[in-house]
């Protein structure tokens, strides 16, 4: 994808809280969301209204592949190579 994923997506996943995006349907970071099930696509009022209401939220394991320090040490394999 050409798309730029933005840095602070990767700092809101490590909080464990409900993250709100407004994208495309196809972005990575729609992607992402629903891998690690940290979020939701908002780009209604009733999707928004879903939002807010979330209850026992709760982020999946899949989220720790995007910490910091992880993505840090797949970069160094990459260079290493």
């Amino acid at each position: 994808s050409e798309e730029n994923i933005p840095a602070k997506i990767f700092e809101y996943l490590a909080y464990n809280i409900p993250i709100m995006a407004n994208c495309s349907q196809n972005s990575e970071i729609i992607k992402i969301l629903n891998e690690t099930e940290a979020g939701k696509n908002v780009n209604t009022y009733i999707d928004f209204e879903n939002f807010i209401s979330l209850k026992n939220f709760k982020v999946n394991n899949k989220i720790k592949k995007y910490y910091r320090e992880n993505q840090f040490k797949k970069y160094l394999d990459l260079i290493k190579k």
